[in-house]
């Protein structure tokens, strides 16, 4: 049976259907969340945000409205460019609208407006050109994958000049916003050390509570667990830059670990620089953030009512077993292999409290001390006498009993 197409447009009148009508109204709905933003009160952000978001998401579909049915003919191909190009527009009144502070929101309409003038240079290219530069497109994103894969040493040899060039001038801004050059560097050609973040809460009435990040009791799944542990990751850029008052830093700290007992001295076996450790800006705000979030999210266990205080924040090097120590049975969660530094102490709002913290950045040791030389950890084995496990980072966070007797 044949079917016949019933016209449902009015002669003269609005096509509700239109791509045009649908991307007229995104637009006005993201111009005046920009000046709702931008000039009335803080109670009306949140209403000013959803408007935003609707009006972004009119654009998109304005588009997906438009490429499904245009033509191929260069008038077809003009009116889809000019409706990407508003589109993308539309995002940039988005970016506009975004406060300083909401950086996330700013990097990705910023992106989606660059994005959306490309695709309407795109669109407007006849088939085979669009297809030519789509592919080489492709080629170009693979082809960051393979630099950042290439660009790690191989120890102790120099990684590959070209890979390094490419990446350095060429992908690193892009892949970095894409996340796309971080798992290649776990494990190949040396995995390292893993990173943890431990996190102790002190509440109002002086109890207190440890939160571990990654922690395989509280990670529900294998995938959830390596996710939380690339989160940690995130956390390992530094500044490459040392601080002008370094010498005063150095000296703050050693004066300050002879107040413990024990004290809390540094690594005698490593070079000064690497018993420092201070995070770049961006590690600086994830790390606030993190802590803001463990604030927020873990409430006294017994009474609600009762405030977090402070956050004191460890950032945690776990040193992977070499072949001998696993032959030995020393265990891999052993806590001599952990390597902390001091993060600072933030408020429930994510501030730090104290920048000039005599521990801040600094490594807080964790050793077995008066051992024989030949002593190996294995797990619940007793101690030798007179010889003991020092936790630093433990002394350093106010926790009672910072000796062990026995092995964890």
């Amino acid at each position: 049976m044949a079917h016949t197409s019933i016209a449902l447009d009015r002669p003269g009148g609005w096509r509700p259907s239109s791509p045009w009508f649908v991307l007229a109204g995104g637009l006005v709905a993201a111009l005046l969340a920009l000046a709702g933003i931008r000039w009335t009160s803080e109670a009306a952000t949140p209403f000013c945000v959803g408007l935003l978001f609707a009006g972004v998401i009119a654009a998109g579909g304005a588009v997906s409205m438009r490429l499904r049915s245009a033509g191929q003919a260069l008038e077809e191909r003009a009116e889809s460019a000019g409706i990407v190009a508003l589109a993308a527009f539309t995002a940039l009144v988005a970016f506009l609208a975004m406060k300083d502070e909401w950086d996330s929101g700013r990097y990705f309409f910023g992106v989606l407006s660059g994005v959306g003038l490309a695709g309407s240079v795109l669109v407007l290219l006849p088939r085979v050109a669009r297809r030519i530069v789509a592919s080489l497109l492709v080629v170009v994103h693979f082809a960051g994958i393979l630099t950042a894969v290439t660009c790690v040493p191989p120890n102790p040899l120099p990684p590959p000049w070209i890979s390094s060039q490419l990446w350095a001038r060429v992908y690193r801004p892009y892949l970095m916003f894409a996340y796309l050059n971080n798992a290649y560097h776990f494990y190949s050609p040396d995995p390292g050390p893993a990173t943890l973040l431990w996190f102790r809460i002190q509440y109002e009435d002086n109890s207190s509570q440890w939160v571990k990040i990654p922690d395989r009791g509280t990670s529900d799944t294998r995938l959830g667990y390596q996710r939380l542990l690339a989160l940690t990751e995130s956390t390992t850029y530094k500044s490459l830059l040392l601080a002008p008052d370094w010498e005063e830093r150095y000296t703050r700290r050693q004066k300050a670990g002879l107040l413990f007992k024990p004290d809390i001295s540094l690594n005698r076996n490593a070079v000064i620089a690497d018993n420092y450790n201070e995070p770049n800006e961006l590690a600086k705000r994830l790390i606030a953030s993190y802590a803001k979030y463990v604030a927020k999210t873990h409430p006294h266990p017994h009474n609600s009512a009762v405030g977090v205080a402070g956050v004191k924040v460890y950032r945690i090097l776990h040193r992977i077993l070499e072949p001998k120590d696993l032959a030995d049975g020393v265990s891999p969660i052993d806590k001599s292999l952990y390597s902390p530094f001091f993060m600072g102490e933030f408020d429930r709002e994510g501030k730090l409290k104290d920048p000039n913290e005599p521990f801040l950045y600094w490594y807080l040791p964790i050793y077995y001390a008066d051992t024989p030389k030949d002593f190996v950890p294995v797990p619940g084995k007793e101690l030798p006498k007179g010889a003991k496990l020092i936790n630093c980072m433990e002394v350093h966070a106010g926790d009672s009993s910072p000796v062990e007797d026995k092995q964890p």
